[in-house]
């Protein structure tokens, strides 16, 4: 192609001497003061338009045809590989089957990177048909990783670590987990971060590098959640009355479960004249669902206060502690 641009070495007048200059090697005459050079000048002209311009123009139109099909086929493949992955699938033996279904983080992930890669196959194959080199496109390539490499390293971290949150599946989308005192459901699990939505409808995002190196809690794995609450009295009450109205008091609050042995509501004196004189600390320890936690803790505030209200019970004047935690 353009080989008309590659024409015999030619020497033009030299500006001191007058004299044409050749290149060695070459022969004939090349200066553009003679009428052979305009000849030999046209000839090539004629010749690229009538044989090798046609031959470049229908390879530009093979590349385009090629270019806009390769992003329809690309765009299917995903569309059919995004749908497969997505089905709901059942496993285990006959007698204890049960549907697994991939998570869509992990789906998006896979997806993502094919489309990556045989976008950079079209690439290749699409300037492979217009005739330029690829040696030197895979040159450009490779340097434009490297220099992209060095100057996005925290991004590269993050995909690192996105890749193995997302192998190892101990996160996954709809997950409830706290990190770094930020605790919420997970959205989504992206190559850069992972989004959370907390109770009170804000969205967090959080760099995958952070939950690779902190300690992240994943409440969602377990099925069933404990919850406890203390309460400081003045020491002169009937710790046994008032351990066993805590106990009444805990399993009228809707969602509380009492599942034998280890998951029953109890008890527990936690301190008595250790730290603060004339009080006693008791605890009071119930279990609920993982899906019912956040129904359980808003109900058990009110009905505890309601049922001292009641009663009027009234928490150590001076000292007093309410305190939850799970």
């Amino acid at each position: 192609m353009f080989t008309w641009f590659l024409a015999d070495s030619t020497a033009f007048p030299d500006s001191t001497t007058g004299s044409s200059a050749t290149s060695s090697g070459t022969a004939g005459t090349t200066s553009p003061t003679d009428p052979d050079f305009w000849q030999e000048l046209g000839d090539k002209i004629v010749h690229f338009f009538s044989v090798d311009g046609p031959t470049l123009f229908l390879r530009i139109v093979l590349a385009i045809l090629v270019l806009f099909a390769g992003i329809y086929l690309i765009k299917l493949i995903c569309h059919l590989l995004r749908k497969s992955l997505s089905k709901t699938r059942h496993v285990g033996t006959k007698n204890n089957r049960h549907e697994k279904k991939i998570d869509p983080s992990v789906v998006s992930f896979i997806v993502t990177s094919i489309k990556f890669f045989l976008a950079i196959l079209l690439a290749f194959l699409v300037i492979y048909i217009i005739g330029l080199p690829l040696t030197g496109f895979a040159s450009i390539v490779s340097s434009a990783f490297l220099a992209i490499g060095l100057g996005l390293q925290d991004v590269i971290t993050n995909f690192a670590n996105g890749i193995i949150i997302l192998s190892e599946n101990n996160i996954n989308t709809g997950d409830y987990i706290s990190v770094d005192g930020v605790e919420g459901t997970v959205t989504r699990i992206s190559m850069m971060r992972t989004t959370l939505e907390t109770v009170d409808g804000c969205k967090v995002l959080i760099p995958n590098t952070k939950l690779s190196a902190d300690i992240v809690t994943n409440y969602s794995t377990v099925k069933y959640r404990r919850f406890q609450l203390y309460f400081t009295f003045h020491s002169g009450i009937d710790a046994d009355k008032m351990c066993a109205l805590l106990e009444e008091t805990a399993n009228t609050i809707p969602g509380v479960i009492n599942i034998e042995p280890d998951k029953k509501t109890f008890t527990a004196i936690e301190d008595f004249s250790q730290t603060r004189q004339n009080c006693i600390k008791i605890k009071v320890v119930f279990y609920m669902a993982n899906e019912d936690y956040w129904t359980v803790y808003s109900e058990s505030q009110r009905v505890f206060y309601k049922k001292f209200q009641e009663l009027n019970i009234r928490l150590a004047d001076y000292d007093s502690e309410y305190y939850t935690g799970s």
